[in-house]
């Protein structure tokens, strides 16, 4: 598999992650990649604008910080999880 496509499949596989985060998960990312969570009148962007903000900074990443990244997704899903399991309910969409 060539590089291009190994890129490529990273990141549907981050872009296949996000949904399964909660809130806080989800603006922790944005938090890591500094996108504005907030326009300049101090007003919540759109969840679309700050998805899309965070696959380009994303796909700006050298191959092992992408895969860093999709590692840390991983386990925030394991972690979502294993607290389903204990205590019944879900923070995470499926």
């Amino acid at each position: 598999m060539n590089i291009e496509k190994k890129k490529e499949k990273r990141t549907k596989e981050f872009i296949y992650m996000i949904p399964k985060l909660n809130a806080v998960e989800f603006i922790g990312i944005c938090n890591l990649f500094k996108v504005k969570i907030l326009t300049d009148g101090a007003e919540p962007r759109d969840f679309s604008e700050l998805l899309e903000d965070c696959i380009d900074t994303y796909n700006t990443l050298n191959s092992k910080k992408q895969k860093e990244i999709l590692k840390l997704l991983k386990q925030l899903k394991k972690e979502n999880k294993k607290a389903v399991k204990a205590n019944g309910s879900s923070t995470e969409h499926k």
